[in-house]
Formats: structure tokens, sequence, C-alpha cells
């Protein structure tokens, strides 16, 4: 195993062929989608180009953009959303800089697949969460989690009816594997399961329940206010990924509570 460290914003410093590229890097940080727009934007464009621009000079047998549901943007009257629903994003507002540069990332993707005749498919993700997660993240669920890590109240900044698609992050694995050895040229899977539907509350609860800890609100700063997604309902429909094999590996609130352990575990080491 080589283990390669760079800058995916930069030209790819590797001369060697390999089979398969999975482009997983970017800022999924929303305090980063406030105060450093310009590098979550170059993170997704620059490197995917880089990244397409070496899987064309290698010959790769297969392209996979790990994008994300905030491609969709506000879709209206949609109690699912599926691979060809799109909906607003507005790019004059700086936290669009993660959507809008994913939707970018897709459409150079293709362009490249097109172009330059490159095997490509791209695995759009719900709000992923898991052990792997950095506790130092501004997303509420890491919050939630670095909260029951601690033995705290969990601390909820909204009014929590948002109701979203989760992914566990082994499932998002196996997702992308799928994709990556039955997916076809040019198509996007969304990766969800009905049994990972919640609202934000619900999550939180869930989390509290770790510990019997209350759920209480607390009122944002300015700064998390400018990184919060305004989409008060994005569920993905997954039937596309489902027709390739996929299914999720457990539930929703057994992985929480796994999550918490082995956090709990890695914190005390």
């Amino acid at each position: 195993m080589i283990l390669l460290k760079q800058d995916v914003s930069n030209s790819i410093e590797y001369f060697n062929d390999v089979d398969y590229v999975i482009h997983a890097a970017s800022n999924t940080h929303p305090i980063q989608y406030a105060t450093d727009p310009v590098g979550t934007i170059k993170t997704n464009v620059f490197g995917t180009n880089n990244l397409l621009e070496y899987s064309r000079a290698h010959n790769v047998k297969k392209f996979i953009l790990v994008s994300s549901f905030e491609v969709y943007g506000k879709v209206k009257n949609n109690e699912q959303i599926g691979e060809n629903d799109y909906g607003i994003v507005d790019c004059l507002i700086p936290r669009s800089c993660y959507p809008e540069s994913k939707r970018l990332s897709e459409s150079l993707t293709i362009a490249y697949s097109t172009q330059e005749n490159i095997d490509v498919s791209i695995v759009r993700l719900s709000r992923v969460f898991g052990p792997t997660m950095s506790l130092q993240s501004s997303l509420a669920t890491a919050q939630f989690i670095k909260n029951a890590v601690d033995g705290e109240d969990i601390v909820l900044k909204s009014d929590g009816k948002q109701l979203y698609s989760y992914n566990y992050v082994g499932d998002a694995v196996t997702a992308i594997i799928t994709v990556m050895l039955k997916g076809k040229d040019k198509e996007a899977y969304n990766v969800s399961d009905e049994a990972y539907d919640l609202r934000l509350g619900e999550f939180a609860q869930i989390v509290s329940n770790y510990n019997n800890k209350n759920v209480v609100f607390k009122l944002p700063d300015d700064i998390e206010k400018e990184g919060f997604s305004n989409s008060v309902m994005t569920i993905l429909d997954s039937q596309k990924l489902k027709e390739l094999g996929w299914r999720p590996l457990g539930n929703i609130k057994n992985d929480i509570n796994d999550t918490i352990n082995v956090l709990k575990l890695k914190m005390h080491k």
C-alpha cells in the first residue's frame, strides 16, 4: 500500500497507473462554508479537475465522484428526491459555495466522460455520521455526538423539525463500492434508506438517550447561522442504488450508539 498525502487542489503528484479513482476530498464543515468559501470551491472544483486529468492520463477503469444531497437545492413538493429532481440554489449566498461547486464538479465529471471517454459514476450521499467523523466538525450531528461523548446535554440550535436522510459511514462505503463495481457510466446514485430518515430533533433525542441526558435549545451565533443549510426536508429516493443490490447493514439507533461507544474509547486511549 502507498499512502500519498497531498492537496487535491494542486496537480496530482503520482505517476503510476491505478484502476479506480474515488474522489471524496471536500470541505463538509458548515463553519468553513461561512469562513472559507473560496477554499471550499477550490477543493471541490480544482480537486475534481485534477483527479479527472489524472484519470484521463492513466486510463483509469472507473472514476467515482462522491457528491452530496446538497446538489438538489430547494426542491418543492417532493416527498422523495430522485436523481433528476433539482431545485433552487441561490448562488449569491456565500454558503452556496458548497452545493454550487458540487454541481459544477458533477458537470465537469460528465464533461470529461463525454469528451475523454472516461467511465464515471456519481454517488450522492445523505448526511453521513459514524466513528470516523471529527468531533471538531460543526455539523449538527457531530456536535450532538460530541455532547454525548463528553456526557453533556445535547445542544440543538434550531427547532429540530428538519426532515433528512442519513447515512452510517459503513453503509456509505458499501454504496461507493457497489457503484464502483456495478454503476453505469454517466449515472448518479442517491444513497439513503427509509429507515434512516429522521427529523433532526429525533436524531438529537436518540443521542441524548445514550446518557439519559436532555436535549436543550441554544441560539446559534452569526457565523454558525451563515453556515447552516436552509433546507427543511431532504429525503432521497435510493431505488436506483438498491437495484444494484445495495442495502444498509444495520439500523440507525444501533449505529448512533456504536458511534458514541467507539469515539469514547478513542478519547480515553
